[in-house]
């Protein structure tokens, strides 16, 4: 069993989803080997943190009267942001934290090697380092108005179907179209994004537990779209410029 969990605030991405993805194949290469037969629990719990800083200790408690062994390790929040965007790279970076956590267990209660499940989590890391050209731009919606200041504003609360039907009225009012292309949940979080397409622009609204619905995309579309959503919006974070 594996979860996800935020200490710090912040956006989790699409980490739920993907990890969602990589559990199946992870429970059914460890429930068909005997990897586990020589050690005194037969189920494992592992949470991967997000927090302020990534650390090297990787805790572990047995709980004998249960069989199990709860485990977590924390990696880097912003390290998560630099890549959540992207499917290959996110995938990468959380196999690489699940095969450092694996091996860690191997050694330290003396488990057979499985090759098929490090193989599985090299297969994605390998991948990603070896793919051409620049992955992170051709996995953003809006990669093709690269060259023009993106920006990113909060609108409102997540819980506001209001506010996120005026979203969609007002865009549909310029001859635009939104739909959802992706819902996750990860921990406590849940995400869902919305693609907007208006006047040649691309843009996304992101719902997020705890962060609120935000724009994003090229600054002079979200500035007018913000500023009808919302009317006397003060877009007091127009100027945090989204990084290429």
């Amino acid at each position: 069993m594996v979860g996800l969990a935020g200490t710090v605030q912040g956006r989790l991405g699409w980490a739920g989803d993907e990890m969602g993805k990589l559990v199946p194949r992870l429970e059914e290469i460890i429930s068909n080997s005997a990897w586990l037969d020589a050690a005194d629990f037969d189920t494992i719990h592992y949470v991967m943190r997000f927090g302020a800083t990534a650390e090297d200790r990787i805790y572990c408690r047995r709980r004998p009267e249960y069989q199990e062994l709860e485990v977590a390790s924390q990696v880097q929040m912003s390290q998560l942001h630099e890549v959540f965007l992207n499917r290959e790279k996110l995938r990468a970076f959380l196999c690489n934290e699940l095969l450092r956590v694996f091996e860690h267990l191997a050694r330290k209660y003396k488990l057979e090697p499985l090759p098929e499940l490090t193989g599985m989590l090299n297969s994605y890391i390998f991948a990603q380092q070896s793919a051409p050209g620049d992955a992170p731009q051709a996995a953003r919606p809006w990669a093709s108005t690269l060259g023009t200041r993106m920006v990113e504003v909060q609108l409102g609360s997540e819980t506001d179907e209001v506010l996120l039907q005026a979203l969609a009225r007002c865009v549909v009012g310029r001859g635009g179209t939104i739909r959802e292309v992706q819902a996750g949940v990860g921990g406590s979080q849940e995400i869902v994004v919305f693609e907007i397409r208006l006047n040649g622009a691309i843009l996304e609204a992101i719902s997020e537990t705890y962060m609120g619905l935000s724009l994003r995309g090229p600054a002079d579309a979200v500035t007018s779209l913000a500023q009808e959503v919302v009317p006397n919006y003060s877009l007091k974070r127009t100027n945090q410029s989204l990084r290429d």
